[in-house]
């Protein structure tokens, strides 16, 4: 009898001891998720969602877990999972009246989806903004109903309101994909719209969409780009610079936008500024061959060869289809009297643009320093092929004759360049020369 006793207090003692363990795992557990909602009103709902993990790996039955997910849920628009979420809540807690009125409020919200997008199908707008704005009301939280505010405003070309909505439903959720997709899509309609205006040559339109852009999304550096082609176009070439310039302070890395700005700054004849900008852009990329074939036609310019030279060859060693650099790297060498690399690099140019009359001429000019004066003609009749009014091309041409003692043919030439004015008196010195039996000599 006595040893029952002992039994029967050991058994006790052990079932208390049993369940003021389990109270203190319970309490952890509570701990957990009172972290999780602190998490979640200053939306960490990652951090939240984590910590409501951890609890459910311990307790898979804990009811305050599913709970606090179903506002996580909602936060990000997830309906059907928070209605799952507070049902697992229920099942593992019935008696728990909180939970139930919860489920009935989130059965009410379905129906009034359900209403909006009923009234959006139907061709009613407004009506489903109606129905939208009641539920934002009674349902601050949901971030999907902001997002449907913000689909019915666009479709109004609201964008102001589309953006506030869209915007809402991304801090609700915490930058979900799904909203953050919709806005970018947003900035993508109204460039679309500015650019189909541009193609009509309606820059006024075309204006008002990209700036439309670049307000919802100030690093959208394509309508920056656009913007400026807008006014070039418009003959503003310096609103050109300006907004290439917004858009260069919104995108400091984007070398697209630093090379384009370089050549706007080079047609106002300002070079220097223009190789700073192009200096930066090989920075930001040094395979950028684009930037390194402006960079050194403006060292030519500047007559700065040994820069031309280093930047045409950077540029051709990067893209060897490029006939801008290939001609660009001709006409450096030919500067530095290296005729025989000039129209190796010539050659390359014509054969990645064969309809480039300024090739040939170059050409012409090339084989006629080399005194390989047939080559010269032929260079030179594919340029005024091509151009049959390029004096440059007729004055290489009437030298090649006239080197060669045919002093017809290059008097025929000379006459042709003659009708460029930009040639005429260079040609008509040529043409005296002949006459008069004295030796041409090169007077460009």
């Amino acid at each position: 009898m006595a040893m029952k006793h002992k039994i029967l207090v050991i058994s006790v003692l052990l079932l208390i001891f049993g369940l003021a363990a389990s109270g203190q795992d319970l309490a952890a557990l509570q701990g957990q998720i009172d972290q999780a909602k602190a998490m979640l009103e200053n939306n960490d709902l990652m951090s939240a969602e984590m910590f409501v993990q951890q609890v459910l790996a311990q307790d898979s039955s804990f009811a305050p877990a599913y709970y606090l997910m179903h506002e996580i849920e909602l936060r990000r628009g997830n309906l059907t999972e928070a209605q799952q979420a507070v049902r697992k809540a229920i099942d593992f807690n019935p008696t728990n009246e909180t939970y139930r009125e919860r489920f009935d409020q989130i059965r009410d919200l379905v129906n009034m989806i359900r209403d909006g997008q009923r009234e959006y199908d139907g061709g009613n707008p407004d009506n489903a903004k109606r129905v939208y704005l009641q539920v934002t009301e009674k349902y601050p939280s949901f971030a999907d109903t902001y997002y449907r505010l913000g689909v019915i405003a666009l479709l109004q070309d609201d964008h102001e309101a589309a953006l506030k909505y869209y915007n809402k439903a991304i801090e609700l959720s915490n930058g979900d994909e799904k909203y953050t997709r919709a806005k970018r899509v947003m900035v993508q309609k109204y460039y679309q719209d500015g650019l189909n205006a541009y193609k009509i040559n309606d820059l006024t339109v075309a204006e008002e969409k990209l700036r439309v852009a670049i307000s919802i999304d100030s690093t959208f550096s394509t309508a920056y780009q656009l913007l400026g082609a807008i006014k070039r176009k418009a003959g503003d070439i310096e609103k050109a610079i300006d907004y290439l310039k917004m858009g260069i302070e919104a995108n400091a890395n984007d070398e697209a936008l630093r090379y384009n700005l370089a050549i706007y700054l080079q047609n106002v004849g300002d070079r220097l500024k223009a190789l700073e900008q192009l200096k930066k852009s090989v920075e930001i990329n040094p395979n950028y061959d684009k930037a390194y074939t402006v960079m050194g036609r403006i060292y030519l310019d500047r007559k700065n060869l040994e820069e031309a030279e280093a930047s045409y060859a950077k540029a051709v060693s990067l893209d060897k289809t490029s006939a801008a650099a290939w001609e660009g790297y001709g006409a450096v060498l030919m500067e530095l009297d290296r005729y025989e690399k000039a129209v190796e690099a010539l050659n390359n140019a014509a054969k990645y643009s064969p309809r480039n009359a300024q090739v040939y001429y170059r050409l012409a000019e090339a084989y006629n320093y080399q005194e390989k004066y047939e080559l010269a003609i032929e260079a030179a009749k594919n340029a005024t092929q091509i151009n049959s009014n390029f004096g440059a091309a007729w004055y290489e041409m009437g030298m090649a004759f006239a080197l060669m003692g045919n002093n017809d043919d290059a008097i025929n030439a000379f006459n042709r360049a003659r009708t460029d004015a930009r040639w005429r008196k260079v040609a008509e010195y040529e043409i005296e020369q002949i006459r008069k039996g004295k030796p041409v000599s090169r007077q460009q």
